[in-house]
């Protein structure tokens, strides 16, 4: 299986500036719009929606995810299964 950050994303959301809980409401929706398979890149200065919420989403939902850090950011990478 091909980890998460070897592949392009479908889709980007770039939250950089939002705070909790805006980063999960807008990943949950642009998810909501993405077919099972494709994957979302979602990019946040948020530590606790890197950390915290978005992983939850994704594993709450059985989504592939891998969080990356990129110096004062985070790039988090959720595939949409099912």
């Amino acid at each position: 299986m091909t980890k998460l950050s070897q592949r392009q994303p479908d889709e980007v959301l770039d939250t950089t500036g939002k705070v909790c809980p805006y980063p999960l409401i807008e990943t949950r929706k642009r998810l909501q719009s993405l077919s099972s398979g494709q994957l979302l890149e979602v990019l946040t200065d948020s530590r606790r929606s890197a950390e915290e919420t978005l992983p939850d989403l994704s594993r709450r939902n059985g989504y592939l995810y891998e969080v990356t850090e990129d110096g004062s950011a985070w790039r988090v990478r959720i595939e949409k299964l099912g």
